[in-house]
C-alpha cells in the first residue's frame, strides 16, 4: 500500500457527525474527531522526493499534525537516529522504524528500550491502522463495544495478524486497553 492509498482509505472511515451529536458529544469534539482522519498535502516546496517506505512518504508528503488513530499520532517530520527512524508517537513514546529489521516498534521515550513490537514493516502497520480506525470511531458512540473486552481481544488479535503475527498482538491489545 502506498502512502497516498492509505491517506485516501483512512479519510473514508465512516464518520457521521449527527450520530456523535445524538450521543451528546460537543461540536469541538466532533470537529477534532473529523480532523484526526484528514490528510492535507504539504506545499510542494516542503516535500522531499518519495522513497520506498510508505510511512516516511506519508509524513513527508502530508500534513499529519492532526492525524490520530487511537493513541497513534504521526510527527510533523522524520527524525533520523542511529538505529531508528522516528515517525510518530503512541501516548508519550516513540514510534520508530528499525533500520536493521524494518519493523515498526514502540520505544520508551528518550531511550532505545522496546516497549512493543507493532508491525513487521510499514505496509503491515498502515494496514492494521486501517482496520483499527473504524473500531475507534465506533467505540466513540457505542459504550457496549467499548466495554466488551472479549470483542476487543478478538479485534486486537486480528490487527496483530494483519501487522505480521503473534509478535505484534500486544501492541494492539494495549491500544484497545485489554
Amino acid at each position: 500500500m502506498t502512502h497516498k492509498e492509505f491517506a485516501l482509505k483512512i479519510s473514508k472511515v465512516p464518520f457521521t457527525p449527527e450520530v456523535y451529536k445524538q450521543h451528546g458529544w460537543s461540536e469541538k469534539f466532533i470537529e477534532d474527531t473529523f480532523k484526526r482522519h484528514t490528510f492535507l498535502p504539504k506545499e510542494p516546496s516542503n516535500t522531499i522526493p518519495e522513497c520506498v517506505d510508505p510511512i516516511l512518504n506519508l509524513v513527508r508528503s502530508f500534513d499529519v499534525s492532526n492525524v490520530e488513530i487511537g493513541m497513534v499520532r504521526f510527527n510533523d517530520k522524520i527524525v533520523n537516529g542511529q538505529d531508528y527512524i522516528i515517525f510518530g508517537r503512541a501516548e508519550t513514546d516513540d514510534l520508530v522504524i528499525s533500520k536493521i529489521t524494518n519493523e515498526i516498534l514502540l520505544l520508551e521515550s528518550g531511550i532505545n528500550h522496546v516497549l512493543y513490537y507493532c508491525a513487521s514493516n510499514s505496509t503491515t502497520f498502515l494496514n492494521a491502522l486501517l482496520q483499527i480506525a473504524p473500531i475507534f470511531q465506533q467505540r466513540g458512540i457505542d459504550v457496549n463495544l467499548f466495554e466488551n473486552d472479549a470483542a476487543q481481544i478478538k479485534f486486537a488479535s486480528a490487527f496483530g495478524e494483519t501487522a505480521g503475527g503473534e509478535k505484534y498482538k500486544d501492541f494492539y491489545r494495549m491500544l484497545l486497553g485489554v
